[in-house]
């Protein structure tokens, strides 16, 4: 059937729902996720009567971001508020704070909670209150390789990488990304990100050892020189795919998307201290803004039928996104050795801290930048970033 788009229905119905979503991850476009969902959304709304649904795309951050029309429209203007919004799960605890968003306990069907990957489940949970239900994960880092460089797996550990592929390792030191690798070799190395006051903090011995391993790699060569100068995982990925490096760090939707246009590369899991470590994963979430019950259900039966295990896997595919529910990947491709590498770091990876806030990644980015350039010692680095987190 062709696609409706669901911001043109008919409105002549007992409740019409809104429903803000935003371009980074599903906007109203001609792409294959964009008209996988619009094509969901008017098949739900076409077999209720009762309710017509309008979709909106609106901008994640500024003026004119999701939450600044919640709270700025709460008092003025309640009627052209949404129902139901999609965005970052980062955002979740600072929208449920200030009541922008509700509560779906008891709302969505167990199954659907059960079937969460690890990480999906601590992601929409605030205070112990589920506050939405995970649509899509994001930001899983691993390593890819080119074949003729690694010809057998990764290695597991960080000093056998360092003894078998010096000089192959290109990273996005100086932007932001880099703050997420090191977060998750932080962790790796026991490190919390929160003090016992119950405030962000980072502790300086177990970040003094992820950032030893990463002069280590800087000192042994491991790590390519240029890596200082690379912003972006795109650009990363561009000189990996011009043959300039051997290994980069991808994601596993960047990685998705680059396979999809021919791209072909080794890929495994990031070698920690003593084995493979835990990605850390953020989500996209479908979280309710509507104080008024009977909207509330309509908007938790959307949810259900976005999330339902066919719907979210059709979209997930045709997004390249993983999704935040394990039984959606059984409408992926089921004899790729890829999705089943993604099925299991998905299984094994980290939730994103809630203390994860942007002064803290800019902390840990700028201590990673430092190292890598050897401007700094690990432990000076490692001083210098818990400083800025807890002044």
């Amino acid at each position: 059937a062709t696609p409706t788009s669901p911001s043109i229905l008919p409105p002549q119905r007992a409740i019409t729902l809104t429903v803000w979503t935003n371009q980074e991850i599903s906007g109203l476009g001609d792409s294959p996720g964009d008209i996988a969902l619009q094509a969901q959304v008017a098949a739900f709304d076409q077999d209720r009567s009762a309710i017509t649904i309008q979709v909106r795309a609106k901008s994640l951050t500024g003026q004119g971001s999701i939450l600044n029309y919640l709270r700025a429209g709460r008092a003025v203007a309640p009627g052209i508020l949404p129902d139901l919004i999609l965005i970052p799960g980062s955002q979740l605890a600072t929208a449920a704070s200030e009541q922008l968003i509700y509560p779906v306990d008891g709302l969505i069907e167990a199954p659907a909670l059960a079937d969460l990957y690890p990480a999906s489940a601590q992601l929409v949970r605030v205070d112990d209150r589920l506050m939405g239900y995970p649509f899509a994960l994001r930001g899983l880092n691993h390593f890819t390789y080119q074949l003729n460089v690694i010809t057998d797996t990764l290695p597991a550990t960080w000093s056998a990488l360092m003894e078998q592929s010096a000089g192959s390792l290109l990273l996005p030191a100086a932007g932001p990304d880099i703050g997420r690798f090191l977060l998750a070799y932080y962790l790796a190395e026991g490190g919390t990100t929160v003090s016992e006051a119950n405030r962000p903090a980072l502790e300086i011995p177990a970040l003094t050892a992820a950032l030893s391993l990463l002069q280590a790699g800087r000192q042994s060569g491991l790590i390519l020189l240029r890596s200082s100068n690379v912003a972006t995982l795109a650009d990363a990925w561009q000189i990996f795919e011009n043959g300039e490096a051997g290994m980069t760090l991808v994601t596993a939707s960047q990685f998705l998307n680059e396979r999809s246009q021919g791209a072909t590369a080794g890929y495994g899991p990031m070698p920690g201290p003593t084995g493979p470590i835990a990605p850390v994963v953020e989500s996209w979430v479908w979280a309710i803004s509507t104080p008024d019950p009977a909207r509330q259900q309509a908007a938790a039966d959307l949810i259900g039928w976005l999330v339902a295990t066919e719907n979210l896997g059709q979209w997930s595919l045709a997004n390249l996104s993983p999704p935040g529910r394990r039984s959606a990947f059984e409408l992926w491709p089921q004899n790729d050795p890829y999705i089943d590498f993604l099925q299991a770091e998905l299984d094994r990876a980290r939730a994103l801290p809630a203390t994860a806030s942007a002064t803290f990644m800019q902390a840990l980015a700028d201590a990673a930048i430092d190292v890598i350039s050897l401007q700094s010692t690990p432990a000076e680095a490692a001083r210098a970033a818990a400083q800025a987190i807890q002044p």
